[in-house]
């Protein structure tokens, strides 16, 4: 008797352990799919863009004359100028 519940025991845990090794790997592999279907179609979208090296804008300023070269930037770069000199380089000018 004490045999027969310790293998109706075995084949319980090896019947849960193939359960849930093997639910999560099937939802898994089923999103691999590559259908596409949902994607929307995005091959007639133009897109212009118009990209600044700030980087070299700024180690071209000739540092005689600083402060000209950065109001002849301030133009080009209005928000981001600001941002850098404050923020990042922490010369609080504003």
């Amino acid at each position: 008797m004490l045999s027969k519940y310790n293998a109706h025991n075995r084949v319980a845990r090896m019947v849960l352990l193939v359960v849930l090794l093997l639910l999560p790997a099937g939802f898994f592999l089923q999103s691999c799919g590559s259908k596409g279907d949902g994607a929307p179609d995005i091959s007639n979208i133009k897109v212009k863009l118009e990209t600044h090296r700030f980087d070299l804008d700024i180690y071209s300023i000739d540092t005689n004359r600083l402060v000209d070269g950065l109001q002849k930037l301030r133009p080009k770069y209005p928000d981001f100028l600001d941002f850098f000199l404050d923020s990042i380089m922490l010369f609080n000018i504003h």
